[in-house]
């Protein structure tokens, strides 16, 4: 079983540090993390990192995704929705689209996520909370429609505008720090309650969003950042990626069982610039002496396998499958999520 980590950077972009650290998560630290305080999932799980906010870019489409259960709610909530056309979209695990949050319409007011006090907070403001959170947008997954849903930040079309870069750690307001044009997103939350909303006292639950690609972008270059993610393997394996003082500009993160594969799906073991190989869903497609990125938010075939990567450490109460729907591809499958942990000895450093 092998593990990749990829780093997608301009080559013309000098500066950047690869320098991570990757080790094991034993079993026992995940669940002695566990905690039933309010949280929210998203933007504010990298507030307390060293370094720069890495926004969330949409220059090209890439989906969220999140577990719940029947009964439980799916809160959502960012900083650009009404701007520029902003908005969220909220895919059941079937694939057909339930919600659009764009401020208009019966949506008017909800998921807006106006300062780092609001994102900090979560979605507790407004019903009967009315904590120091945003209102959310509200989904309620109705009987038979579990599993993972898939959550969308999108503008209407694409805008390559330059923005200003502000500390994760930042206070920041939607008027003078979220960027006014189609390009990226300061601010963004999906979580989970069960019992009711999160602004009428649902209890939260962390762990359950993840995504096979995420994509974020920091304004040039000299704005170092640390984020840390975790890697959920389909064999079991849990890795905390912690990338130290990366200078990356834009910064897809994707994983997979292969890496970088000949067009007879042999792995390289080597980084390649993006124009050297082809991102494809298409294996049969390949020919043997070209070099391929098997696409990281399609649905895994034969050996070709994309791992999960999550915000926080994946919750323990995920079923073992569920059903999924690519949405970009509408492909309608069931995939792992958490059957067990494995126990690795392994404390490397890639420089």
């Amino acid at each position: 079983m092998k593990v990749s980590l990829r780093y997608q950077i301009p080559t013309q972009l000098p500066g950047f540090s690869k320098q991570f650290i990757l080790h094991a998560i034993l079993v026992v630290v995940m669940f002695a993390l566990k905690s039933s305080a309010l949280w929210a999932e998203g933007s504010k799980d990298f507030v307390t990192y060293p370094g720069y906010r890495m926004f969330l870019d949409t220059r090209d489409p890439q989906q969220l995704k999140i577990y719940a259960n029947a009964g439980e709610f799916i809160n959502v909530g960012s900083s650009h929705i009404g701007l520029q056309g902003g908005f969220i979209q909220v895919y059941r695990p079937d694939g057909t689209l339930h919600a659009t949050f764009d401020n208009t319409g019966a949506s008017t007011g909800l998921g807006i996520i106006n300062n780092n006090i609001q994102e900090l907070a979560g979605p507790n403001g407004g019903g009967t909370t009315n904590g120091t959170g945003y209102v959310p947008g509200v989904v309620q997954v109705q009987a038979g429609q579990e599993g993972i849903w898939t959550v969308v930040f999108d503008y209407p079309s694409y805008q390559n505008a330059s923005f200003l870069n502000i500390l994760n750690n930042a206070p920041w307001t939607r008027g003078a720090n979220q960027p006014n044009s189609r390009r990226v997103v300061l601010a963004w939350d999906i979580t989970v309650t069960s019992g009711a909303a999160g602004n009428n006292g649902g209890a939260t639950h962390e762990g359950r969003v993840y995504s096979n690609e995420h994509i974020s972008l920091i304004n040039g270059n000299g704005f170092t950042t640390s984020p840390i993610f975790y890697v959920l393997t389909e064999d079991g394996f849990l890795y905390q990626v912690n990338i130290l003082n990366a200078d990356p500009f834009r910064f897809p993160i994707s994983s997979n069982s292969l890496g970088l594969v000949n067009g007879n799906q042999n792995p390289t073991y080597k980084s390649k610039a993006e124009s050297s190989f082809t991102r494809s869903a298409d294996p049969n497609s390949w020919t043997p002496n070209n070099l391929y990125l098997y696409e990281p938010q399609a649905e895994d075939v034969g050996q070709l396998i994309n791992n999960k990567i999550f915000f926080n450490l994946p919750s323990a109460d995920l079923p073992a499958n569920a059903t999924v729907t690519d949405i970009f591809r509408a492909n309608t499958h069931s995939t792992w999520l958490f059957d067990g942990l494995h126990v690795l000895d392994l404390n490397s450093t890639y420089v």
